[in-house]
């Protein structure tokens, strides 16, 4: 959109506030804020940003905010609608809603607008690739997750569910087959009913009404035992369905590729996993014991009603085109408010799963208040979302019930008549009144199924979207195993990017040898960590190959690959549990004294004895009760325990003090020893080792060689040296002063 093709009031408004600023980046959607659809304006200046919204035919302007205070923008995609966020100190805000109809424009100027917040030189538009998250079928607009919306039609849903459930096909029939006898057992009261008004009674025959009897106590025990076995065995079924579905999705996402988490909120891909799958049970128990028991009551008192008398029927469907009709618009007005519904459910998942994963950071900066405010603002909309679905339900449930039994009035009206005059008995009217009551009731209960059926359909729909993915790392049909490993790693004229035209490096090309020790520097966002991606195959190459051994890593197959690649990162993660199942967390089966081995190895048994209970010690969240020296420790344990051939360095010093540094180091001295290692470092003591060392900066290799030959360079490792020595030098003689 153009400056001069904004809404005449938009433009007017935004002059009256912008004054001399001009407009850089425009865009239109079409969903509102309550997620309905609608129109919000987006317009960005190099200063600031607007966002109107259209509310009763009148623009209103709904958030406007400094470029400055943004340090990133991302959209966010779901099953139909999507969200521009920006962050705010740290915190998503909400800048405007849109459907997936117009997202392939929206995402690059979202883009745009990312480059803008950080200061970078605008993407153009035009040359942003798009093609890729465009289906390849109908060239429909796709998530981040890679489902065509399109494509993947509902109706196909409870199909394929029927065929994840067909290992469980037997006890399911079973389980229809009790359910055809149950109906078949409520139907006959009725008829025995009307065998007692016409009969039984009327010629005082008690041998029949000892037999009608009889036959009462026997449906009604046959009826109660069916209940209870066909409950427990739906239940069961339901339980197994779910608990492949969700084996499935876990196994799926540990399929998917780095770049997969990178666009999908941790805390959306859980819900997904628990509530979405409870959702799915809790439906597979109903269509099992209510919906099909429902369909064929329905279909069995249809039945019985024409034999006792087909004109009475005709009474019955009379109230039905209301019910259709008033149906019909009912979900037409349902659906938007449960889209709104999930959304905001999956806002507070992934804002709880944000605020609680990053707990020590909120306590530090004492923003407890602004998270409870941030948290209060997606509750809000929750609540307001649930009262709103459940609010618009409980005024169409009562006005369907309203309808429902205007047929059986009429039924009794002109039933009484006819059974006055003779045209039928009492026996068959109360019957036939007894059977109404039995088909009016599953009708009524089936048009509560449809509000479960839409949430239903809304949870496979994502599921299936989990188990629909196709990595975008995977194991070439030719790939080798890589059994014995010298260690010799390659990159030949290597170019990469995580966006599209946005590389982070460019024909980057060098070799290291079996056994060497290879240490890297350079400024933050050169490609330090983009190389260790590469090598672990996170993520493919744009251009050109990362070699192993000499052969192409997309040769190799992954698991092999990385049996042989140990990497201690800067941050180390260790996993809830004891220190022992720490260590031996890529050796599962190792042995106590191996693990003792290792932990000695890694400089970190003298601390763990000392702990309550040494090795059986089990930490909290992310290694929480023990120090991160002592976690980084742990972590090369880890590794060494792993034996890789060749070892991956991240940064394994930066985040310690002088002395565990220290020790840190001796661990790292022995964990080298005789295998090819990278390591990335902002310190002395971890490139003193170093065979060559390489400078990144700019996309490229600037420098390339030993220390000595890059001192007398004089160029940016030199200059990097010589701030080392300065602030090094400055740490000791602050700790000597301190002591």
């Amino acid at each position: 959109m153009e400056e001069g093709d904004l809404p005449q009031h938009v433009q007017k408004q935004f002059e009256s506030l912008a004054g001399s600023q001009k407009p850089v980046i425009t865009i239109e959607t079409d969903v509102d804020s309550t997620l309905r659809y609608g129109k919000q304006i987006l317009i960005a200046t190099d200063v600031e940003v607007f966002v109107f919204e259209l509310r009763s035919e009148q623009w209103h302007l709904l958030k406007r905010l400094p470029v400055s205070s943004i340090e990133e923008v991302r959209t966010v995609g779901m099953v139909s609608i999507g969200a521009v966020e920006a962050f705010v100190k740290g915190h998503p805000e909400t800048l405007v809603f849109y459907s997936n109809a117009v997202a392939d424009s929206v995402n690059r100027a979202a883009r745009a607008l990312d480059c803008l917040a950080r200061e970078r030189p605008l993407t153009a538009l035009d040359e942003v690739e798009s093609h890729s998250r465009k289906c390849p079928t109908c060239g429909f607009f796709m998530d981040p997750s890679r489902v065509c919306p399109r494509c993947l039609k509902k109706g196909l849903v409870i199909q394929r569910l029927f065929m994840v459930s067909r290992p469980y096909w037997p006890q399911m029939l079973l389980v229809l087959i009790m359910l055809l006898a149950s109906t078949a057992m409520n139907l006959v009261p009725p008829m025995l009913t009307k065998t007692l008004l016409d009969d039984a009674i009327p010629h005082a025959r008690y041998d029949l009404l000892f037999y009608i009897f009889i036959a009462l106590v026997a449906l009604h025990l046959g009826s109660t035992g069916l209940g209870i076995i066909k409950t427990r065995m739906a239940t069961r079924v339901s339980c197994r369905v779910t608990y492949d579905l969700r084996e499935q999705m876990f196994r799926q996402l540990q399929a998917m590729s780095v770049s997969y988490y990178d666009k999908n909120q941790v805390g959306s891909l859980m819900a997904r996993i628990t509530r979405d799958t409870e959702e799915l049970q809790s439906f597979i128990t109903q269509i099992t014991t209510g919906i099909f028991f429902n369909i064929l009551t329905i279909i069995g008192v249809g039945c019985m009603l024409l034999y006792l008398d087909w004109r009475l029927c005709l009474y019955v469907v009379l109230p039905w085109p209301f019910v259709v009709f008033g149906t019909l618009r009912f979900w037409k007005n349902m659906v938007p408010r449960i889209k709104r519904l999930i959304y905001a459910r999956w806002r507070i998942s992934a804002g709880l799963n944000s605020t609680l994963s990053g707990i020590r950071v909120v306590k530090a900066f004492a923003q407890e208040e602004h998270e409870e405010e941030r948290f209060r603002n997606r509750n809000a909309m929750v609540f307001e979302s649930n009262v709103d679905v459940q609010n618009y339900w409980n005024t169409y449930y009562p006005l369907i019930t309203f309808f429902f039994p205007v047929g059986g009035f009429l039924v009794w009206y002109l039933g009484g008549r006819e059974a006055a005059n003779n045209v039928i008995t009492i026996g068959s009217l109360v019957a036939f009144i007894s059977l109404l009551g039995r088909f009016q009731a599953p009708l009524m209960a089936l048009t509560q199924t449809s509000n479960q059926m839409t949430r239903f359909l809304t949870a496979a729909q994502r599921i299936f979207e989990i188990l629909d993915q196709t990595p975008d790392i995977s194991d070439d049909p030719e790939a080798v195993e890589l059994d014995a490993v010298q260690g010799e790693v390659e990159f030949k004229n290597v170019s990469f990017g995580y966006l599209p035209n946005q590389l982070i490096l460019q024909d980057v090309s060098f070799r290291l040898r079996p056994g060497e020790m290879l240490g890297i520097i350079g400024p933050s966002g050169a490609g330090k960590t983009t190389l260790i991606n590469l090598i672990c195959r996170f993520y493919d190459t744009d251009e050109g190959h990362v070699l192993v051994d000499g052969v192409d890593v997309r040769k190799i197959t992954k698991d092999s690959l990385r049996k042989h690649i140990g990497l201690v990162l800067q941050e180390p993660f260790l996993f809830r549990g004891t220190i022992g199942e720490n260590i031996a967390y890529g050796k599962p089966d190792a042995t106590r004294e191996e693990i003792i081995r290792a932990a000695k190895a890694a400089n970190a048994h003298e601390f763990i004895v000392k702990l309550p209970e040494g090795y059986d010690t089990r930490l909290g969240e992310r290694g929480a009760g023990v120090s991160v020296g002592e976690k980084q420790r742990i972590s090369i344990a880890r590794a060494i325990l792993f034996n890789p051939k060749v070892l991956i360095l991240d940064e394994a010093t930066s985040s310690v003090d002088l002395e565990t540094e220290r020790r840190v180091q001796q661990a790292l001295d022995k964990l080298v020893h005789d295998r090819t290692t990278i390591a990335i470092a902002h310190r002395l003591t971890t490139l003193r080792n170093a065979d060559r060392i390489m400078v990144l900066d700019r996309k490229a290799i600037q420098e390339f060689g030993t220390h000595d030959e890059l001192m007398a360079l004089k160029g940016h490792y030199h200059k990097f040296m010589s701030m080392q020595e300065a602030n090094q030098k400055q740490e000791k003689e602050s700790l000597q002063t301190t002591k």
